[in-house]
């Protein structure tokens, strides 16, 4: 059985800070606290695939700089396979600004990402191949997604789109996904549902879209799952949230980990549920992932 899972993303530095509300216009804050880490959507879904002990390949750019080659071996230390192309462009960099009631707003410069193309992809058809899943998101350039996921399914291949950020989605590419995972504000933008209208409505519209499947994370509220004409509610894991930047990441990753896996379904949502719950309770992303032993024990304690 093949269980890897291969992921396209963006790779760089990413910089916290925490204010106690957010700014007015025109006003200057001070943070207590810096701490700078790695990240981007796809890298910190490897770091969490790779503490989940998933087998994992992962495909990025990077500049000719100091944070590109951070990125490149803290990877390495980790033991995971990856490839890094050089651009001549900077590393992407991030600032992430949090709230006090563990809310966060999110700046981010692609950089060497946005010249990632179709002929990187290519360099590791043979990873695509012998995946069981190929976790993408929208931080890369369209033509680079289109081409993995044609490659992925010319080869039997379970295609995850994590349609974050949803400014520029594109409708042929969610088509092609297996599986969408949406937040609900991405979910309401992709599926034209104004704040008042009932989500359930989804369910119309995916079958207009052709979109084979919806789960939907709803942060303290659980998550909703759209599929063959029905809709599954998924409870929450109850938490006291410290910072939820990278709990969508953490979702993503113990989802196609366990899809990997041949998981079902239903178990696989309630692990995701777990590990991204668990991660808002630390602050930061890479050190706020909990090993797969600890969301099982954590698992085991809430089944009813």
């Amino acid at each position: 059985m093949r269980n890897k899972v291969f992921v396209i993303g963006l790779s760089g530095e990413s910089v916290f800070l925490n204010v106690d509300e957010y700014h007015k216009n025109g006003e200057t804050l001070h943070s207590k606290t810096f701490k700078s880490e790695v990240g981007g959507k796809g890298y910190n879904q490897v770091i969490a695939l790779n503490k989940f002990g998933s087998d994992v390949f992962y495909l990025s750019s990077i500049g000719h700089d100091y944070y590109g080659e951070k990125c490149e071996e803290f990877l390495k230390q980790k033991n995971v396979n990856a490839l890094f192309v050089k651009k001549d462009l900077p590393t992407a960099f991030a600032t992430i600004l949090t709230n006090s009631h563990g809310e966060n707003q999110v700046t981010v410069y692609d950089g060497a990402t946005r010249l990632l193309d179709k002929k990187d992809v290519l360099k590791v058809e043979d990873e695509i191949k012998t995946s069981s899943v190929v976790l993408l998101q929208l931080e890369v350039p369209l033509s680079v997604n289109l081409e993995a996921v044609r490659i992925a399914k010319a080869n039997n291949v379970k295609v995850i789109i994590n349609p974050a950020p949803a400014i520029n989605y594109n409708l042929e590419l969610l088509q092609c996904a297996d599986i969408i995972t949406p937040n609900e504000s991405e979910a309401r933008k992709i599926f034209g549902l104004n704040e008042s209208e009932n989500i359930n409505n989804i369910l119309v519209k995916m079958k207009e879209m052709l979109i084979k499947e919806v789960i939907v994370t709803l942060g303290d509220k659980g998550a909703m799952r759209f599929f063959n004409e029905s809709v599954e509610y998924y409870p929450p894991l109850k938490v006291k949230a410290v910072d939820t930047t990278g709990a969508g990441d953490t979702f993503n990753a113990m989802l196609a980990y366990m899809i990997s896996n041949e998981t079902e379904m239903k178990l696989a949502i309630e692990y995701a549920i777990i590990a991204s719950a668990l991660s808002v309770t630390r602050k930061g992303v890479v050190d706020a992932i909990f090993k797969l032993e600890e969301v099982k024990e954590e698992y085991e304690k809430n089944r009813h």
